[in-house]
This record gives C-alpha cells, structure tokens and sequence, in this order.
C-alpha cells in the first residue's frame, strides 16, 4: 500500500561531512585550484622569521649597549634630513625602500634556493625594525617609543604585509622550480604559473604606491609633533 524509502537515513554528521566531500569534487571538477589553501603556513612560518628577526634586533641594541652615544647620533641625523624633506621627498624615500624589498622578493622567487632566501628576507626586515625601534627605546625612553609606534610602525607593518604577500609567491614559485627541475618529480610546464606570478607581482607593485603614500603622509602629521 504505501512505497517506502530504502535509502538509509545519514546521521548528521556524516551527512555534513558527504556534502564537503560531494561541493569539494564538484569545485574540482570546475577546475577551482585548491593550492591556496596550503599557503597559510607559508604566511605563519614567514610571520615567524619576521617576528623573531625583530626580537633578534631589540636583543642585539641591548647587547651592544642600547644608551651609547653611536644610537642617539645616527638618530639625530635621521631626525634633521627627514625634518630637511617635504611629503613628495619622504614619498619617493618610501617608496624606493619598498621597491628594494619587492624586487628583491621578486627576483628570489626566479631560483630554486629561494625558498630560505624569502625567509632570510623577512628576518632581515623584521631585524631591521628591532634594531631601530629597540634603540630608540633605549635612548629616549617611552619619547622613543612612541615615535617608533607613531612614526615608524605604519609604513613598517604595510610594508611588512605587502613583503609577506611576495614572499610567500617567491617561495611558492622557487618551490615549483625545485620540483620541476628535481630527478624525482614529474616535469611540468610553469608558463602559466610564471604570469601569474608576474600578475601578481604587478597588483603588489600598484599597493606599493599607496603604501608609500600613507608613510608619507604619517610621517607629514606627526613628524612635528616630536622634540628631541
């Protein structure tokens, strides 16, 4: 009399889990490439290096005697020819500093060793910044450091998270370069990856100049507010 369903009833969890594993063969079937989704720990392991090369350069003032004089020098000369500058000046410093770590990273990605190199670059500018900001703060104090924060720390993290969005492709690219050149990988065409690359190379290029910009301007609001 009545027609009864013979299909066995999922308990829910199984059925989340089949409808993930059905909607992600379908997207692969679309030709939707999943590889994104390992480069999270390529961001985390490079926010690593970057975080212990600021730690590393903050040690490395104390080490060497944060107070001596050679810090409070080099600090006043910074002070008086960024005080000599105007906003298009501190633009174009900006700006060519970021190109430097763009195109390093850029070039980093086109040979195979590149991947300790993108991390040695993010040790490098994070030391870059520990160093600066660490002696400020051993010099003047709480002034130092909130310069270092007003200041420095804007153009330092866009800079920063522009460098960790190059790396990682660097480090992606060099990697596919190790495989396609190593014995025991199977040899594939990269001339499709090489414009992708260079895509998006070219929209971190174009955020660059605004990057630069937003430096500058922090730089033009703030600058006067500090006498040392």
């Amino acid at each position: 009399m009545f027609r009864t369903n013979h299909r066995r009833r999922l308990p829910h969890g199984h059925r989340i889990s089949r409808e993930v594993a059905v909607s992600r063969a379908n997207i692969r079937r679309k030709g939707v490439n999943f590889a994104f989704l390992s480069s999270d720990y390529k961001l985390l392991l490079l926010l690593i290096f970057t975080v212990t090369g600021i730690l590393a350069g903050s040690f490395l003032v104390r080490g060497i005697g944060g107070e001596s004089a050679q810090i409070g020098n080099a600090f006043n000369r910074f002070l008086e020819r960024r005080a000599g500058q105007g906003f298009p000046d501190v633009f174009l410093s900006s700006l060519f500093t970021f190109l430097m770590l763009l195109t390093s990273a850029y070039f980093t990605g086109l040979f195979v060793p590149g991947v300790p190199v993108s991390c040695a670059i993010m040790f490098y500018r994070g030391l870059g910044f520990g160093v600066v900001a660490g002696g400020l703060y051993c010099e003047y104090g709480l002034k130092g450091a909130l310069f270092s924060f007003l200041i420095l720390s804007p153009g330092f993290f866009v800079s920063v998270f522009l460098l960790l969005l190059a790396c990682r492709e660097a480090f992606t690219f060099s990697a596919m370069l190790f495989s396609a050149l190593a014995p025991a990988f199977k040899p594939r065409p990269l001339w499709e990856d090489f414009k992708l690359y260079n895509k998006r190379f070219l929209f971190l290029l174009s955020v660059t100049v605004a990057a630069a910009l937003l430096d500058a301007l922090v730089t033009l609001v703030f600058f006067g507010l500090f006498k040392f």
